[in-house]
């Protein structure tokens, strides 16, 4: 069995790094929270969770099937948002823009792996990059207002030209993000 997802590669770059690294003084030394590495950062299209290893080859299949018509796009990321309430953030992630060519690529993505079985994930597809996974914040109000200090309009564009099917493997303090395949969209 293999913990599975597929996602778009994201590689930072300065002025991401540059942003995360005021995303991490948000924080004081008494909230308990888990900060993303940028190098482990990415935009899940579909979990797929345990996935027994004969069907490794019909998602690989899938991914193929749900790019074909679909060709290289640009994407903005851009202001942070929160999953949870004001009163119990959860997640602290980045918004993502032009999400036309994605949505679509997530919707071609749930229809080929759940003609494998996978179940169709209920929730509504917001695409993000997450930053944080928060467990308890401190001072509620110096938080939401060091998160208003964040919102700026672009951190970094990213050219989407392939999906990739990772394998995580969960170890330690971070998880491990193994790359399975690449599949390139249709050019």
């Amino acid at each position: 069995m293999k913990r599975l997802f597929i996602a778009l590669e994201f590689i930072p770059d300065n002025d991401f790094l540059t942003f995360h690294t005021q995303v991490c003084s948000v924080f004081t030394e008494l909230d308990k929270v888990n900060l993303v590495r940028p190098d482990l950062i990415h935009i899940t299209l579909n979990f797929l969770g345990s996935t027994e290893d004969h069907k490794v080859k019909p998602v690989i299949q899938g991914m193929r099937a749900a790019v074909k018509d679909i060709s290289p796009f640009v994407l903005t990321i851009g202001k942070p948002g929160v999953f949870g309430s004001r009163s119990r953030p959860r997640v602290l992630w980045l918004g993502v823009s032009n999400t036309e060519p994605l949505q679509q690529l997530h919707e071609q993505l749930q229809r080929e792996v759940e003609k494998i079985s996978f179940k169709s994930e209920s929730e509504n597809f917001v695409p993000h990059l997450t930053l944080a996974r928060i467990n308890k914040i401190d001072n509620r109000r110096l938080f939401w207002n060091k998160i208003e200090l964040l919102t700026q309009d672009l951190v970094q564009q990213i050219h989407v030209d392939k999906i990739v099917l990772y394998e995580s493997i969960l170890r330690g303090h971070a998880p491990i993000y193994q790359k399975i395949k690449e599949v390139p969209l249709f050019i």
